[in-house]
């Protein structure tokens, strides 16, 4: 807010890596114990989502995924927006169904609505992102109709 302006998701991004890579130098000094998944809808960038880890690297993500299976999740996601198209915009209920999908891929039948946080973050007027959490019942249903698809 220095200069009147909310700072850039990318540039905060970079910033928290950067922090993270000089404590990392020194293996008793690690304060970033966690990686950090930033994401902001830029007026002119457009939708950005940006992932930190304690080690300082900081790299820009269509999805991404954290955790034990966190690449593959990531992986498999990167592989369903492939077949989108570039730049091609889905409804909300389509984008759940895929990453729903996925998780259910990789990380096997057996998940349920208690055991993932989903959440939609949507532009809003003048620059401004809202964030709304799915509640658990409608992501056990999304579950159902994926299970059922396939």
């Amino acid at each position: 807010y220095k200069w009147g302006h909310e700072m850039a998701c990318d540039t905060l991004a970079r910033r928290m890596g950067d922090l993270a890579q000089v404590y990392t130098q020194k293996a008793w000094m690690r304060p970033f114990g966690v990686s950090l998944a930033l994401f902001q809808v830029d007026p002119e960038k457009g939708p950005l989502l940006y992932r930190t880890d304690p080690a300082g690297y900081c790299v820009g993500f269509k999805a991404v995924a954290a955790g034990e299976k966190g690449a593959e999740v990531s992986a498999a996601v990167e592989k369903e927006l492939k077949k989108w198209g570039k730049g091609e915009s889905k409804p909300v209920e389509d984008c759940l169904q895929t990453g729903l999908k996925v998780m259910q891929t990789v990380l096997g039948n057996f998940i349920k609505g208690k055991d993932l946080e989903v959440l939609v973050a949507r532009a809003g007027d003048k620059g401004s992102t809202s964030l709304e959490r799915v509640e658990e019942e409608r992501v056990d249903a999304l579950l159902t109709e994926v299970a059922e698809a396939e």
